[in-house]
């Protein structure tokens, strides 16, 4: 196979299950059984933090809705559970290659989280090379990368499993600010998984 950009299978919605196969994956979609953890952070303050940004700062692009949605959730998870966040991360192997919008590092667990203005299906053709170009980049004895396409208001998570090649595709969607607790207990179960 040819290396590609995560944009190449943002771009190419139709044939991105084809560039999945061939690079040894399969991609499931269906109602994800999603961890959960304790909440470690104030999950109400986060959430009257997003309704007054979003009174504030127009939500027209990707910019101000990463802004107002999505860096307050992840800067005070990160915090929280002492993870390293990176933000516009450059990931490159033999087959992929691009930025990631943010990675969540702790210990061997890994959660990608790619920000789109609207198009969700896109997204997610993205998010897959993401996951699996983080999953070759960063070896680990995790078997799961966990990963999240989000608009910012809406969360859709997704799964890939190291030993089989499978991708997991939640498809029903988190909605912020109202369920800010529960993607804030997925969140933190994904990088700091309890034993």
């Amino acid at each position: 196979m040819e290396k590609h950009s995560f944009s190449d299978f943002y771009n190419n919605l139709y044939g991105y299950e084809q560039w999945l196969s061939e690079l040894g994956y399969t991609l499931r979609s269906g109602n994800l059984e999603l961890p959960q953890s304790e909440v470690i952070v104030d999950a109400e303050q986060i959430a009257s933090t997003i309704s007054r940004l979003r009174l504030v700062v127009p939500t027209l692009n990707e910019a101000a809705r990463r802004v107002v949605y999505i860096d307050p959730i992840l800067t005070a998870l990160s915090t929280a559970v002492q993870s390293t966040l990176y933000i516009e991360y450059p990931v490159s192997t033999d087959t992929l290659q691009g930025t990631v919008d943010y990675l969540l590092r702790k210990a061997g667990h890994l959660v990608v989280v790619e920000a789109k203005g609207a198009d969700i299906e896109r997204g997610f053709a993205q998010l897959t090379a993401e996951l699996i170009a983080v999953a070759e980049v960063f070896t680990s004895d995790q078997p799961m990368v966990y990963g999240a396409i989000t608009t910012g208001d809406l969360w859709y998570f997704a799964r890939l499993h190291r030993a089989d090649k499978k991708i997991d595709r939640d498809l029903e969607p988190y909605v912020l600010p109202s369920q800010t607790h529960r993607v804030l207990g997925a969140l933190i179960a994904m990088i700091e998984p309890q034993d």
